[in-house]
């Protein structure tokens, strides 16, 4: 049933002394629908409201998102976004039919969900009609007649599932699907819907392909649906009231019963299985080539492992040891589709193929067997990329100590080969230098344009095999993996206070099997040597601390990283993950050209959640890391090149960077030296990122934000603060709020925020800023930096 109401609107003229009311006025009605109908009735608007029912908020308000999606063409609103304004264009006439059609494909895709007793309790249509004019611009424009369409609608109870049974005629077939049962998506009282039918089919699909059913598809399964209560056709009741109760209990109580078979007619050789035969393989395939013409092709050379596996070379630019490691398709052993998949997907991953292509015939002689010929398309093997970035690491070491987690501007250059001496190893060679640009600090009493040079060369191998000693989980089935070699070459300049030398040198082992990631590293060798100037020493003489954190040394240690992706069945508007890593130094005393080794230990966890929306998203990330140094010296703290700042673009935002800490101490503002390196550090974010407009084909993202953390060190600084206890936690977490926006490339994005300090722990009280102003004062009454922090970065921040 639909209900109509129509109204007219005239808003009241503006006067000049509203000029700016007026021009945002005209503006918005600009905005609001361009191309309407003239005089004619179109869609404004939808509303689709669902009566209370057993469903939680969140899945409540994606069953209406989804209704949205099954409006008729015809009635859906197009939009656009235009400074954060909507716009609605080109709405088509409203038809009144397609109300009714927009019911039959909602209920449709309720039923699909399980919700067979759904019913639209009213459809209200209402017409405004609106006559804008502005006596400011002497402009009337044409009425609108703006349609909006209520859809009220109640779910009723859901269809579920009872009994679930499985009949197949091979009896291997329903061994498998018998013994499986407890991984059914149809387990007894869960939900009907047709997703879970249809992930049911394909479970059991992957299953007998993972036994030898090498045709099997879902095509081959079909459920058959009984929704007829037994009770009420049955002879044996007598007593209409029975009946009655039995109809009544199945409406409060829908229940279904479902039978998975083999779908008749159904071709016999899709339930046999089958045995490997033999495996060739053509890893120089060119993209021009056809693989009928490849496979009748008689020049190719051919190195043979057994009689059974064969590669056909051109040239023999990649070695046989290569191809047969990451071959999973064992000659003689019944087929599974998990061999198929890792052999296929393997050759993906190890880098030097872009194009990975399988092509299988099968015969049936005393047993029924399959032959594979694989063929692998090479990308270029070198190539050369530059680069002009204005953000990258987000971790500190030895080689990007000035620039943190946020280089100003930085010019890099790569040189890759993807086949590294014929074995797919991937070699990068990189040469990064970049600039700190400095905002309103004195270098040397003077306020100088750049304040740090930093330049790096780099260089990486990345094998496609695990080395020794974890050489062996490769028989582990595991999705990925490599080991890198990987070496540094470091300089840095920062300007007045010292020069940097280092070099970093660092073996690596990583596994991911699943949701999982593991990382090893060992060992992890970095060497630096510091030039301090003039203004350096002097600052050590107010600044002892300081002098404990420059104590030349080097470092040699281990590294463990464990990484679960989040990924939730139930909802999958939610996504995250979690990391978990420690580095402790190998212990002992020993030194290299009369400097000590290092001695600390830290871990570092981190949580990153995100709820996403069909226009918007809510982020969220929570960072805590802890280290101590394991050295007998009173005060002493960690190297600063394995040290926790805070502040830049990817920290605390309403901060620059290296500019927040220790806690409320204040000693660093009445120091020369201003940066805070720290051993502990907290650290909580959260976004709302949403859709903007869309410019020059890419996406812009609006953003608000929260920022709220700080860094800490073991023992307090001169002025007795700048210690983590957790009493003062609160007085001494900072807190920044801003917005800013995303520029989506497709492969980058580009992002400009601006973030205001809201608490501050060097002011008076809590930190808490009482008023709106630009700049503030410590508890001295020194002159602080600015409370507005304008950072670039290139990426999310989380």
């Amino acid at each position: 049933m639909a209900f109509y109401h129509s109204s007219e609107h005239t808003p009241t003229p503006f006067h000049f002394p509203f000029f700016v009311i007026a021009l945002v006025s005209v503006f918005c009605s600009c905005v609001g629908v361009k191309n309407h109908p003239a005089n004619q009735p179109f869609p404004y608007n939808n509303k689709i409201n669902i009566a209370p029912s057993k469903l939680s908020a969140p899945e409540k308000k994606l069953v209406e998102e989804k209704l949205y999606q099954y409006l008729d063409d015809s009635l859906r609103v197009g939009t656009r976004q235009i400074v954060g304004f909507t716009q609605r264009v080109n709405p088509a006439v409203f038809d009144s039919a397609s109300i009714d059609r927009s019911m039959v494909f909602m209920q449709g895709y309720l039923q699909s969900i399980g919700y067979y007793g759904a019913r639209f309790d009213s459809v209200m249509v209402r017409i405004d009609t609106v006559a804008r004019k502005s006596s400011l611009w002497h402009l009337r424009r044409s009425r609108q007649q703006r349609v909006t369409t209520t859809f009220n609608l109640s779910l009723g109870n859901p269809l579920k599932v009872d009994t679930t049974v499985f009949i197949f005629t091979e009896p291997y077939l329903q061994f498998l699907a018998d013994s499986s049962a407890k991984s059914s998506f149809l387990k007894k009282d869960a939900a009907y819907s047709k997703e879970a039918v249809n992930a049911e089919l394909e479970r059991l699909s992957n299953l007998f392909r993972g036994h030898g059913y090498l045709k099997m598809s879902k095509s081959a399964l079909r459920a058959h649906v009984d929704t007829i209560d037994a009770a009420l056709v049955s002879t044996d009741f007598a007593d209409p009231i029975t009946l009655v109760l039995a109809a009544a209990r199945r409406r409060a109580d829908p229940r279904i019963t479902i039978d998975i078979e083999e779908r008749p007619g159904t071709d016999s050789s899709v339930f046999v299985q089958y045995y490997i035969d033999s495996i060739t393989f053509y890893p120089e395939m060119r993209i021009t080539d056809e693989l009928v013409t490849t496979l009748n092709d008689s020049s190719f050379r051919v190195a043979k492992s057994g009689e059974k596996i064969r590669i056909k070379y051109r040239d023999q630019t990649f070695s046989n040891k290569l191809i047969l490691r990451n071959n999973h398709l064992v000659p003689g052993q019944l087929y599974r589709d998990a061999d198929y998949a890792r052999t296929i997907n393997g050759f993906w991953k190890l880098g030097p193929w872009q194009q990975v292509e399988a092509k299988a015939t099968t015969r049936v002689d005393s047993l029924p067997r399959v032959n594979f010929n694989v063929f692998l398309t090479p990308y270029k093997k070198r190539y050369v990329q530059f680069d002009v970035e204005g953000s990258q690491n987000n971790n500190i070491s030895s080689g990007n100590v000035l620039s943190g987690r946020f280089a100003a501007a930085s010019l890099n250059i790569t040189h890759r080969n993807r086949n590294f001496m014929g074995r797919g190893t991937q070699g990068t060679t990189s040469l990064v230098t970049g600039v700190e640009l400095n905002v309103g600090k004195k270098i040397a009493n003077e306020t100088a344009t750049v304040q740090s040079f930093i330049t790096n060369l780099s260089q990486s191998f990345s094998f496609p095999k695990l080395m020794r000693p974890f050489a062996f989980l490769e028989r582990k089935n595991l999705d990925a993996y490599r080991s890198q070699l990987l070496f540094n070459l470091g300089y840095a300049d920062r300007f007045d206070l010292f020069k940097q030398f280092s070099f970093t040198q660092r073996l690596q082992w990583e596994m991911r099997k699943g949701k999982h990631t593991h990382t090893w590293s060992f060992p992890n060798l970095e060497v630096v040597r510091i030039e301090e100037s003039a203004r350096l020493k002097e600052e050590f003489l107010t600044n002892p601390g300081l002098r404990l954190a420059f104590t030349p040394g080097y470092i040699l240690s281990g590294n463990y990283a464990y990484e679960r992706s989040l990924v939730y069945r139930q909802k999958p508007w939610q996504a995250g993950f979690f990391r978990l890593s420690a580095e402790a130094t190998v212990p002992g005393s020993y030194s290299l050209f009369n400097q000590e080794f290092f001695q600390f230990v830290r871990f570092d966890g981190q949580f990153v959640h995100n709820i996403s929306r069909r226009r918007h998203s809510w982020n969220f990330r929570f960072y805590g890391a802890v280290g101590w140094n394991l050295k007998d010296v009173e005060g002493g703290t960690m190297p600063y090149f394995r040290q926790y700042i805070g502040g830049g673009s990817n920290s605390m935002r309403a901060w620059g960077l290296r500019q927040l800490g220790f806690g409320h101490s204040i000693h660093s503002d009445t120091s020369g030296f201003s940066d805070r390196f720290g051993d502990i550090q907290l650290e909580w974010n959260a976004e709302y990122r949403f859709k903007v407009a869309r410019f020059l084909g890419y996406t812009v993202n609006g953003v608000l934000f929260a920022d709220v953390g700080n860094v800490w060190n073991h023992t307090n600084s001169r002025d007795g603060y700048g210690k983590f206890e957790l009493r003062n936690l609160y007085r001494d977490l900072a807190m920044g709020v801003g917005t800013g926006i995303r520029y989506d490339i497709s492969y980058v994005v580009v992002r400009f925020d601006v973030g205001y300090k809201l608490k501050n722990p060097v002011l008076e009280g809590n930190g808490w800023v009482k008023q709106l102003e630009w700049q503030s004062t410590n508890r001295l009454g020194v002159s602080e930096r600015s409370n507005v922090g304008f950072q670039f970065g290139i990426g999310y921040p989380f």
